[in-house]
């Protein structure tokens, strides 16, 4: 996953912290989805797909 960072201009602790923000996204709807916490109609796979989306657009490397 460090190695995914460098091609966003990130590399040690800048790389490290978003690889925290990445996996807890991630685990969180995981667990969320789990626990039948997502009740309303629209497809898992859809907010899935714009989390990512959502992250990945947002990386960068810190100023």
């Amino acid at each position: 996953m460090l190695a995914a960072f460098r091609a966003y201009g990130m590399a040690d602790s800048a790389a490290i912290h978003a690889a925290r923000c990445l996996r807890a996204a991630v685990h969180g709807f995981a667990v969320l989805e789990a626990e039948g916490a997502f009740g309303l109609p629209e497809k898992l796979d859809e907010s899935y797909d714009l989390l990512i989306h959502m992250v990945i657009t947002g990386l960068r490397a810190p100023r």
